[in-house]
């Protein structure tokens, strides 16, 4: 698997809808995107379990499966898009190479947590591929929206509550990934989230 795209590349991809519509990859003003492969499974089956889990997350999500590349926000349909680089639409194994997920025949989901800047905070591949991967996808954000909820309860210090969502959500994923090869490949070290030092530790080291 690739390392995390860095955020010049990042910056020239777009999402292209059936209507042509173009959207950039990764907005500004947007929340984290989850960006996922899965070898086996279909998306449009589990688009009810993905939608609640990204609600609780305030995350988008776009995802290779077997049928194609997928966006699912939390408050709109799960529509087919396509990645254009420079406006050259690439096919979806050029565009999962360019995220780092390129097809893997040894792994059932690899993902990767973009901020809305862009950067890469986590990336994991796990698994293998005769098990399902879009639905240990619904299982992993299910299983960071309950970490997220037991390690945001205090008060938030030193950094932008984004911030500080990004941080802890990046360590909530490696959390819930442990077992896994899973990276947080930035977290500043300004962040600080109230609660038991061994979580900090593992917010800022994940």
């Amino acid at each position: 698997m690739n390392e995390a795209p860095p955020v010049e590349v990042l910056k020239e991809l777009w999402q292209r809808d059936d209507h042509g519509h173009l959207g950039r990859l990764v907005e500004r003003s947007g929340g984290p995107v989850v960006v996922a492969r899965a070898a086996r499974g279909d998306a449009r089956l589990h688009e009810e379990a993905l939608r609640a889990e990204l609600c609780g997350l305030d995350a988008s999500l776009l995802l290779f499966d077997p049928t194609g590349l997928w966006r699912l926000r939390h408050d709109e349909p799960m529509e087919r898009v396509t990645i254009d680089r420079v406006h050259r639409p690439l096919s979806p194994v050029e565009a999962a190479g360019l995220l780092g997920l390129e097809d893997d025949a040894r792994a059932g989901l690899a993902l990767l947590l973009l901020d809305a800047s862009g950067r890469a905070r986590f990336r994991h591949v796990q698994g293998t591929p005769s098990r399902d991967g879009v639905a240990a996808l619904v299982a992993t954000l299910r299983a960071v929206g309950h970490s997220l909820r037991l390690h945001t309860s205090g008060r938030l210090l030193a950094a932008s509550y984004r911030e500080v969502m990004m941080v802890t959500m990046a360590a909530a994923f490696a959390r819930t990934l442990g077992n896994g090869r899973g990276k947080a490949p930035f977290a500043p070290k300004e962040a600080a989230v109230s609660g038991p030092a061994s979580f900090r530790e593992g917010a800022l080291r994940a």
